[in-house]
């Protein structure tokens, strides 16, 4: 995932940045932003949440 940008407060890190993914099942591709939502608690990761664009994503799974 190539990162964009990244914004760090307390326990908190965002990741702004983009992906692509290819379907094997009908070759399409597609990119789309993605954010990760990170919290950590004593130097580990206790809560991750992650953003992308699902319909795009859902409609490469889709065959034509």
């Amino acid at each position: 995932m190539p990162i964009h940008d990244m914004i760090a407060e307390g326990d908190r890190v965002a990741v702004i940045g983009s992906t692509s993914w290819t379907c094997n099942a009908t070759g399409n591709s597609v990119e789309t932003p993605k954010v990760d939502v990170w919290k950590f608690k004593d130097g580990r990761a206790v809560e991750f949440y992650e953003y992308f664009d699902t319909a795009r994503v859902f409609a490469a799974a889709t065959p034509a």
